[in-house]
């Protein structure tokens, strides 16, 4: 509660001593007023308020309120008489009748207060749970971490390995023919030819293996049609992505630059097959290394013939 600064007790002086607690009630009635205090020599009462909290408006029918006070002569009976002052926000309020008999005036001031940031919301901390929410609990958090694991075994089943699938072979399959080509005859523009050609006919192929081979009804694969599309796409990704280099109208340069992707393609395998299905890089990459490696050295070995 606020304070009541600059008053005294001095004997004789019946007006504010008397009044204390009760004017207080009255005056904090708006929490916005901070104190009173009393200047003898203008004999002025002084109603400090916080601006944060109440406007000047409201204090100032405080004042109003206690205004009446000023001329009231004291009553001849009990000294602990009250006198009604009025009512504030519908509440009525009450002064002994000699309060302010010696206070010729009230005056409004504001206080100097600095506007303090707003203070971040406190969180209430979470109760602690009986055995029976926290079964809830554990059977929920259980729920959900199986309907995630539902929905990446699906993502596997139905994108990353028809997706796999088709990679593979595209990087994989076509290198015989292309390179057969470059080595028979040194040629970059058939050597392009022969390598797009390839690279589409094995992505048909492989579109309709992989959509013809399952409906999904049974395995939950996914629809077929998508699965031929995800597969037949990067079959064209991948026996397409080391032909281009023979645009290149050197030879020599372009299949340097051919077995540069071709690598890519392979490493990009084996991290796919490590980050989706857990197969160690290192092994993964052996195992796609050797795989083109033999297709690229059957290739090599049939176009040099």
């Amino acid at each position: 509660m606020a304070t009541m600064t600059g008053l005294t007790n001095s004997p004789g002086d019946d007006v504010l001593p008397r009044c204390g607690a009760i004017v207080l009630d009255a005056l904090l009635a708006n929490d916005g007023i901070t104190g009173i205090e009393v200047d003898h020599g203008t004999d002025t009462l002084a109603l400090r308020y916080d601006p944060r909290r109440t406007s000047r408006d409201r204090v100032e029918a405080v004042a109003n309120l206690l205004q009446p006070a000023l001329t009231q002569h004291p009553v001849a009976s009990s000294p602990d008489a009250f006198v009604p002052l009025g009512r504030l926000d519908g509440k009525p309020h009450f002064l002994p009748t000699t309060t302010l008999q010696r206070v010729g005036r009230i005056r409004v001031q504001p206080d100097r207060v600095a506007v303090a940031p707003p203070e971040r919301p406190i969180i209430p901390a979470p109760e602690p749970a009986g055995p029976e929410a926290e079964d809830a609990s554990i059977a929920a958090t259980a729920a959900t971490d199986a309907d995630l694991e539902a929905k990446n075994n699906a993502f596997l089943l139905k994108v990353v390995q028809p997706g796999l699938v088709g990679l593979m072979d595209g990087s994989v399959s076509t290198l015989a023919p292309l390179f057969a080509t470059a080595f028979a005859t040194h040629n970059h523009t058939t050597t392009f030819l022969v390598g797009l050609a390839a690279a589409v006919g094995a992505a048909i192929s492989m579109g309709f293996a992989e959509a013809l081979s399952d409906d999904g009804v049974l395995t939950g694969r996914g629809h077929p049609v998508m699965r031929g599309l995800i597969t037949g796409g990067m079959t064209l990704v991948g026996g397409a992505g080391h032909a281009l280099p023979f645009l290149i109208p050197n030879i020599q340069i372009a299949l340097l630059v051919a077995y540069v992707v071709v690598g890519i393609e392979l490493i990009v395998i084996a991290l796919i097959r490590t980050r989706f299905f857990g197969a160690p890089f290192l092994l993964s990459a052996i195992q796609v290394i050797v795989g083109g490696a033999l297709v690229f050295i059957a290739g090599a070995l049939i176009g040099s013939a």
